[in-house]
């Protein structure tokens, strides 16, 4: 699941909700909600993560070509 990774990479950086969001361009509380999984991850975070975590790129474009199941 690609909110999972993305909480993974957020987590690995050291980076707070407050960053990412900003970073996002969304409101601290959807991040919240979306990386822990109340909240649907929309093809506009997933699209501005990319810049945030290209490491993920692979990932991200999975999501967006296939969706959540990236293509499985």
């Amino acid at each position: 699941m690609l909110a999972k990774r993305l909480d993974q990479l957020q987590t690995e950086r050291g980076l707070s909700d407050r960053e990412v969001a900003l970073q996002l361009g969304i409101p601290r509380s959807t991040w919240q909600r979306t990386r822990s999984g109340k909240f649907p991850l929309s093809e506009r975070v997933a699209r501005a993560a990319r810049s945030l975590f290209p490491e993920a790129e692979r990932e991200i474009t999975m999501f967006l070509l296939y969706g959540e199941d990236g293509g499985n």
